[in-house]
């Protein structure tokens, strides 16, 4: 038996590492076909920009000799460091890492699945597939963001905090440390394992010196995030965890209700919404057989949404934000899903609408991975023609050493070469508290002596009144989606 499940694990592993880099190449490639490389998401090319500044001038800095903690993410832009020590550039090690990260995500989820329940047992990796090819996640494994592994690191967390080993506490709590310095939602991770304590033996005294365990290994690494980011901003937390929520502040006066719907229905936008029955299920067999520990997981699910609701109620770009809480219904919906297969099979029509049901799943799994390989093409397709092809027209038709005011300064960082004034904030905190008034922001950058303005006409319709553009991207794919072209203002300071 020992040596079955030996060849099954092995085989597993084979099978989830072949399927990430094909999930992965097949979003790449069908960029590729669409119109070029690229991430989808201009934040990426923030991350790429501290890496590099971090390899090649020895700074926490966006741009050279201005330190500052505008990375959201400072041990995923620590990893993507590695590429600019190896001189391969801003994609083979970014798609690489995030494509081995997609697979051990597949590979701790399936574990996890069949650690809270022992009814689901196949010899196939099921779930652990749905992870790699659910659109979102390998959205996020092309994406260059930190997505998959801050997923990754909370799955392994809950993996662990449930598997009753003496010695695991203090790594779990390095874990939650790790997860902070991955993005600061990671904190949340400690409710679920202070939870798992709690319910794991009746004895106070030992549920106190493993929590004991676990602060001390979550203090490890907390510890030296706050002082990286006290002494680069004064604050705990990166800027960018209060310009975010700053900027979109408009958005809790929305009907609290309205939030709930648009948030709530993210992590279903998917295969998910097929697997939602048994997710059901598998929670009433939570409570019905007493799994309190297993309920912490759904608890924190529910948790993590409703910070988002109370506090940064987006959903654009593909609700990224909230990509991390769909591994939850994906493995107990797909657990909860067979469990109840196996139920309704005996039925009369039991055998018919398990097969419906079953190849439902792959179907819909399927289409929506293929739609969001377009969608994959199409988001890169829009940073490219926009933000990157603007910030390659300022490198090369301004003087070096002008000043850019922007709102997007990720590839306008990497490729742009000139000193930045950031309109939202991430490096440029002194513009947070009137991040939404564009009369004082226009007052901000001829006080501050801006030479460009590099924006979305849209997005501040009373800061570029009476400018002329010097340049516009005239990109087809941002008007397609229903936006407009990327344009360079000149300003002319008094």
């Amino acid at each position: 038996m020992k040596i079955t499940n030996s060849l099954h694990g092995k085989r597993n592993i084979i099978i989830l590492l072949i399927a990430a880099f094909l999930a992965v190449g097949i979003y790449l490639i069908y960029s590729i076909l669409f119109f070029r490389i690229g991430f989808p998401l201009d934040d990426a090319w923030i991350h790429q920009t501290f890496a590099r500044n971090l390899i090649q001038f020895g700074q926490w800095a966006y741009s050279p000799g201005q330190p500052t903690s505008g990375s959201t993410s400072p041990f995923w832009t620590l990893l993507l460091s590695i590429s600019y020590l190896l001189n391969v550039g801003p994609y083979i090690w970014t798609f690489l890492s995030n494509t081995l990260l997609l697979f051990t995500l597949g590979l701790v989820g399936e574990k996890l699945a069949r650690k809270t329940s022992t009814s689901y047992s196949p010899a196939f990796p099921i779930i652990g597939i749905f992870l790699i090819f659910e659109w979102h996640f390998t959205w996020a494994a092309a994406s260059g963001m930190e997505t998959v592994l801050f997923t990754l690191i909370g799955i392994i967390s809950f993996w662990l905090g449930l598997s009753d080993l003496e010695w695991c506490w203090l790594l779990v709590g390095c874990l939650v440390g790790l997860a902070i310095w991955v993005r600061p939602e990671g904190i949340t991770f400690l409710g679920v394992l202070t939870w798992f304590l709690i319910f794991s033996s009746p004895a106070r005294r030992k549920i106190l010196i493993n929590l004991a365990f676990l602060l001390g290994g979550v203090l490890i690494f907390a510890v030296p995030y706050v002082i990286l980011n006290r002494s680069l901003s004064g604050m705990i937390f990166p800027n960018t965890f209060l310009a975010k929520q700053t900027e979109y502040a408009i958005l809790l006066q929305q009907n609290i209700f309205l939030r709930l719907w648009n948030l709530f229905k993210l992590p279903f936008s998917g295969v998910g919404i097929i697997l939602l029955p048994g997710f059901i299920y598998q929670i009433i067999q939570f409570v019905k057989h007493k799994e309190w520990r297993s309920l912490g997981i759904v608890i924190w699910f529910l948790g993590f949404i409703l910070i988002y609701v109370l506090r940064l109620p987006v959903t654009y770009q593909n609700g990224r934000y909230l990509i991390p809480t769909m591994a939850i219904p994906i493995v107990f919906g797909g657990v909860g899903t067979f469990g109840l297969l196996e139920r309704i099979r005996p039925s009369r029509f039991g055998f018919v609408l398990e097969k419906v049901w079953r190849w439902s799943i792959y179907g819909i799994l399927a289409v929506f991975f293929l739609a969001g390989a377009r969608t994959y093409a199409f988001d890169v397709a829009i940073i490219e023609t926009e933000m990157v092809d603007t910030s390659k027209w300022i490198a090369e038709n301004t003087p070096t050493g002008l000043l850019i005011a922007a709102h997007d300064i990720g590839a306008l960082g990497f490729f742009g070469n000139r000193p930045i004034l950031d309109l939202a904030g991430l490096v440029t905190p002194e513009v947070i508290p009137f991040i939404r008034n564009e009369s004082l922001l226009d007052i901000y950058i001829h006080k501050k002596g801006a030479d460009y303005l590099m924006t979305f006409p849209d997005w501040y319709p009373e800061l570029v009144h009476g400018k002329v553009p010097v340049y516009s991207s005239n990109g087809k794919y941002s008007p397609e989606a229903g936006g407009t072209n990327m344009q360079v203002f000149k300003i002319n300071t008094p």
